[in-house]
């Protein structure tokens, strides 16, 4: 996925792209003599839900089960000066929410997609090697027993350094 924007919304909170992260660790590696072969590993922590939606403990725990990153969608619409409302997906994609016994033009909101479980991925360059079919086949059990602590980051490090430069 292309990064597109990239803003700082709070200490360790970032949005790039629509993707809501809170950063929880991170790492770069530099090679220069295979600078191809540079990346930066980021940790998110998974967030609290924002309330639009119904999730229970178990719901959450079955998706993660099925998917290694459980997301949540929805917009955030500023209305008036001041004052903004978290608003579902569905009232984004309609164009009109109900703010105060009014409708309002969602026209103005911010689409958003929330982390609520922790997930793990590779920042590169799009000429790398991890950027690649090879790699997203390949990568899944790393990055998935790094976040459940059977390996260490250290150990998909070294994993990646085993990637040839990409031949176009």
């Amino acid at each position: 996925m292309p990064i597109d924007t990239f803003r700082i919304l709070s200490f360790n909170k970032y949005l790039i792209g629509l993707h809501e992260y809170k950063i929880k660790r991170i790492a770069i590696s530099h090679d220069g003599a295979r600078d191809y072969a540079d990346f930066i590993y980021v940790e998110v922590a998974g967030e609290n839900p924002t309330g639009l939606y119904n999730w229970s403990e178990e719901s959450l725990e079955k998706a993660q089960n099925e998917h290694s990153c459980v997301t949540e969608e929805y917009a955030i619409c500023k209305y008036w000066k001041f004052f903004s409302k978290k608003i579902p997906r569905t009232e984004y994609d309609d164009g009109a929410t109900q703010i105060l016994g009014q409708i309002v033009s969602t026209s103005k909101s911010e689409l958003r997609v929330r982390c609520l479980t922790k997930y793990n991925f590779i920042i590169c360059a799009q000429g790398s090697p991890y950027n690649s079919h090879k790699f997203d086949m390949e990568s899944d059990s790393y990055l998935d027993n790094i976040l459940k602590g059977k390996i260490k980051p250290e150990t998909f490090f070294s994993w990646l350094q085993k990637f040839p430069k990409k031949s176009y």
